[in-house]
């Protein structure tokens, strides 16, 4: 009896950890359904067959691989599209799409290409003749420097994107869209909008919220560092981008920010959780990394703000386990770790909405 028990334990433990792997090519494909689920609240990973993304520099991947020797050098002021974590189409990199093609090998929407910054800040600094290039961008419709009020003209790349494509069938095909971007003014306001719209002009979508980020974290763990100063410490180009991280105080106005954003992010997302409409779902994604325990070299030398491309890899693959749980399960922030597992979802797993 014990010899039993103790088989029956380790057959358990086994089975337990298999649901987490270190390659998404270890976790089992599943078996098809016959039919396209109409209720949000039935969709698996293998019915989304389109991603798209909304969002800001880190959407875009902005500075990914920083410079090697010159802050100048060709490469450096560049949007690495095809390995951001939310919307990559490069095979070579951990990536949602990619996650997503190992059950829906015929998934659309990740970027295949890398291509110049096309930086875009509120309505007067967004310029319309180079803020899109669709055979690099696909359907990653965020723009470096994009504020809350972008929302709106970048849904308006999206949705036409998404209706042209002959590999989509718009009206039947489950879509995903990330939501990632934050700033004070509207925010609340701009993000319902953009939802709304969704609801009213997507079919089968399920819009992922994803929790603004504590980046004044990673901006406490760089200070006096060689590796983030291309000018051999005379200038940090974060100090820069992000000038009132520079003191304590604003940092911790910076923290209050992501949380009120975040806050409002909540508001929108019990408003239209609470809309009960067939062919569209809504999630709050509370993937919160805390930056304080990143090593230096997830983050891109460029500006030691941006994530690098193993910061990329790592919130892919935070972000898909957190499609399987409710934001009310995550108790704190996501600590480092170097090889965090991939859940491999089972067939009767649905994404939480």
């Amino acid at each position: 009896m014990k010899l039993l028990y103790l088989l029956g334990v380790l057959c358990l433990s086994q089975l337990t950890s298999a649901l987490y792997v270190k390659d998404v090519l270890q976790c089992p494909t599943l078996a098809p359904r016959d039919y396209i689920p109409l209720d949000a609240t039935d969709v698996r990973v293998d019915d989304i067959k389109v991603v798209g993304t909304l969002g800001d520099s880190i959407a875009t991947a902005f500075g990914l691989k920083g410079y090697e020797k010159k802050l100048f050098e060709k490469g450096t002021f560049r949007e690495y599209r095809s390995m951001s974590f939310l919307q990559g189409g490069d095979k070579r990199a951990v990536t949602i799409p990619n996650l997503f093609k190992h059950f829906t090998p015929d998934v659309v929407g990740g970027s295949m290409k890398d291509r110049k910054i096309s930086l875009c800040y509120g309505n007067r600094l967004c310029p319309v003749s180079y803020k899109y290039y669709p055979a690099v961008d696909n359907l990653n419709a965020a723009q470096s420097g994009a504020l809350s009020i972008q929302l709106d003209s970048e849904l308006d790349y999206l949705i036409p994107a998404m209706k042209n494509d002959p590999n989509i069938d718009y009206e039947n095909d489950w879509k995903l869209i990330n939501v990632l971007v934050g700033e004070p003014r509207l925010f609340g306001r701009m993000v319902d909008l953009a939802v709304e719209r969704i609801m009213e002009e997507v079919p089968n979508a399920i819009v992922n919220l994803i929790a603004i980020f504590k980046v004044s974290q990673a901006l406490e763990i760089t200070p006096n560092m060689s590796y983030c100063n291309p000018f051999d410490n005379k200038i940090v180009i974060g100090d820069y981008e992000c000038p009132c991280a520079k003191t304590k105080k604003g940092r911790q106005v910076m923290d209050k920010s992501a949380e009120d954003f975040n806050d409002e992010l909540l508001r929108v997302y019990m408003k239209y959780r609470s809309i009960q409409r067939l062919g569209f779902g809504v999630r709050f994604s509370y993937t919160m990394p805390d930056f304080s325990s990143w090593p230096i070299y997830a983050l891109s030398n460029f500006d030691c703000f941006h994530p690098g491309l193993i910061g990329h890899a790592y919130l892919a693959k935070i972000t898909w386990n957190s499609l399987f749980t409710s934001y009310q399960d995550v108790s704190e922030q996501y600590k480092w770790n170097e090889f965090p597992g991939i859940y491999c979802p089972t067939e009767d797993d649905r994404i939480v909405i």
